[in-house]
């Protein structure tokens, strides 16, 4: 296999289907702005398993698409977990008073500081800690839609609470 072939075919798909990409994206996340940012982290994906030897001989279209609609619900997914967390601290502060701008922007400042400790995580750890936590799916029903054992979805959850600790230990 000759990577500079493979890396050449993977440039001219993302060449080719780089409008429609951006405007299936587009439809998905509701930003412009976005979906360039989830066409480029897909793209450079693919580069990197390439790279790697991870990426099939043939055709790689097809992963580019369900390699950029994936991570652009991970990135819906992350906002909505955002959006939640901010939320529940907003609501922590006294029920009667309406949270000062500075508790949502320090709010914000924390989640976003986990998220970036999350976001070092591999994919399926995030995807499942995101499915579990954000969309309220049970370990069975991700084990089921992701096609992995119940055990391993146990697995990766225990990673990314491990993540959650220590980063809720650091603050």
């Amino acid at each position: 296999m000759n990577p500079r072939a493979d890396h050449s075919a993977l440039l001219e798909v993302f060449a080719r289907e780089r409008k429609r990409l951006l405007g299936v994206l587009r439809r998905i996340v509701g930003s412009t702005a976005i979906a360039e940012e989830v066409a480029h982290d897909a793209f450079l994906r693919l580069w990197e398993r390439q790279r790697q030897g991870c990426v099939p001989e043939g055709d790689c279209t097809g992963l580019l698409y369900r390699t950029a609609r994936n991570l652009a619900l991970d990135r819906l997914r992350g906002l909505r977990v955002r959006e939640r967390y901010v939320q529940v601290l907003a609501s922590e502060e006294d029920e009667e008073e309406s949270p000062s701008s500075e508790r949502l922007v320090a709010a914000r400042e924390q989640l976003e500081s986990l998220m970036s400790v999350l976001g070092r995580e591999p994919a399926r750890t995030r995807q499942i800690f995101l499915l579990n936590r954000v969309d309220q799916l049970s370990y069975a029903q991700i084990a089921e839609r992701l096609g992995l054992s119940v055990s391993l979805v146990e697995k990766e959850m225990m990673r990314a609470l491990k993540v959650c600790r220590r980063w809720r230990e650091s603050q």
